[in-house]
């Protein structure tokens, strides 16, 4: 799964629904059936012409997205940034590839919308996940994801937000070494407050534990069967409705499914 692509992201026209009883890796998991939808970059422009907010926070809480008699479905949110105020009606789990070229198409076009009318007024909380399967680079940029949010997430979340956003701009072709190690710190060191020799510093003294946490990732998602990103698993905070979507679909297309989440 790290080095090939086993379902592009974007090319699946549409989400389904996480039936009622799913059977995913022999866990049998009860879960209700509802639309879905999410996903992340840099936050737009409000209304008024002046720049959206939005809090971006640590969480040393475990979340069980669902259980049964024989096992337990949940997400440490701990190493994981977290974009939205606290208390949201949905919860959507976004999981990206640096590389993958639907996932910016989804950061430019329909993401800064759905900040504004979804994350920024508390009705959607976005948990950042990692799926990288474009090769090395995009395993390299996904601990890095890591690092830079394990530097910033007690003094200025914000900045992960912003270092994730320039990721993306800088985005290149697949596997032409624009990801590489030594572009990535170069990135890093341009995005204002966040210390580049510390995010290598990180994948070296602590690679164990940042390839611990983007295989968990990982492992969530197969779970949920999301096998390309971009893909989103979106959650009912009070009812645990769930559901699914994948690919750069359009804003109607989540606008549909989060407004069916809540009523589930």
């Amino acid at each position: 799964m790290d080095d090939e692509d086993p379902r592009p992201g974007g090319t699946d026209d549409g989400g389904d629904l996480l039936s009622r009883r799913t059977l995913v890796g022999g866990l049998a998991v009860g879960l209700t059936g509802a639309g879905v939808v999410y996903g992340a970059s840099r936050l737009g422009s409000g209304a008024d012409g002046g720049e959206t907010t939005v809090d971006m926070r640590a969480s040393d809480r475990t979340v069980t997205l669902a259980e049964s008699g024989s096992g337990t479905v949940s997400v440490d949110l701990a190493g994981n940034p977290i974009a939205g105020a606290a208390g949201p009606a949905v919860t959507a789990y976004y999981w990206s590839d640096f590389q993958c070229p639907f996932c910016a198409r989804f950061e430019r076009e329909t993401f800064p919308k759905l900040v504004e009318e979804y994350v920024a007024p508390g009705t959607l909380q976005v948990v950042f996940l990692q799926l990288p399967y474009i090769g090395a680079d995009s395993r390299t940029a996904a601990r890095a994801a890591k690092c830079v949010w394990r530097q910033v997430h007690e003094s200025a979340p914000d900045r992960y937000w912003d270092w994730h956003t320039r990721v993306f701009e800088e985005q290149g072709s697949e596997r032409s070494g624009w990801a590489s190690r030594e572009n990535l710190l170069g990135i890093t060191g341009e995005v204002e407050g966040i210390d580049a020799g510390a995010v290598g510093t990180c994948l070296d003294d602590d690679a164990e534990a940042v390839a611990a946490s983007v295989a968990a990732d990982r492992s969530l998602a197969e779970t949920f069967g999301i096998g390309g990103t971009p893909g989103f698993v979106l959650r009912n905070t009070g009812s645990g409705a769930m559901g699914r979507i994948t690919g750069a679909q359009p804003y109607e297309r989540f606008e549909s499914a989060i407004e069916q989440i809540r009523e589930a």
